[in-house]
This record gives structure tokens, C-alpha cells and sequence, in this order.
């Protein structure tokens, strides 16, 4: 079953599942407050199984945690592996970084 924004606010330490590979992981930090993160996990096509972090709920809201889910899906399913693709992105916003200067 679908989370509410109410069950994310109210989330104790564990796994919360929305469905469709998005999970909200909520674990105790070393200072004992609650540290929320949203996940995706899934299959790439042919591939691994992959999980990968959409930042925590203070930032990412439920409904754009379930559109990046959304399309981390639909690249999985055409065979893209979404975390070879963020790392292809970051060398090359570094490169042009590193241009820049």
C-alpha cells in the first residue's frame, strides 16, 4: 500500500515500502535522532539489481521521490543502468569543471 506524507513524517527506525522499488529507510544516527532517506531498488534489464539514494524527505518530497522512482524504472527496464549513468554524469559535469578553470 501507498505511504501517506503522515506515515513518512511518522516513520521510526526501519524499512517503509511505497511499492514499485521506492522505500523509505529510516535508521537511528550516532547523536540518537532518526536519519530518513528514500531509496530506489530494482533490476536492470539483463542486469544487477540496483539501489540506489534520492536524498532524504527533508528535501525530496513523496511525489518527487515517486517520479525519479518512476523513471529510475523505466531506464532499468530499457537496460540503463542508473547508477553507471549517474557516475558518467558526475565525471563529466567534473571535466567540464576542471575545463573551466
Amino acid at each position: 500500500m501507498a505511504l501517506t506524507d503522515k506515515q513518512v513524517k511518522a516513520a521510526k527506525a526501519g524499512v517503509l515500502i511505497d511499492g514499485k522499488g521506492l522505500r523509505l529507510k529510516v535508521t537511528v544516527s550516532p547523536a540518537g535522532g532518526l536519519r530518513k532517506n528514500w531509496l530506489w531498488r530494482g533490476k536492470v534489464k539483463d542486469g544487477p539489481v540496483r539501489e540506489i539514494g534520492l536524498g532524504a524527505p527533508d528535501y525530496v518530497s513523496l511525489e518527487a521521490a515517486r517520479k525519479r522512482a518512476r523513471a529510475l524504472r523505466e531506464a532499468a527496464k530499457a537496460g540503463i543502468d542508473p547508477i553507471a549513468q549517474r557516475d558518467q554524469e558526475r565525471a563529466q559535469k567534473a571535466a567540464k569543471a576542471a575545463k573551466a578553470m
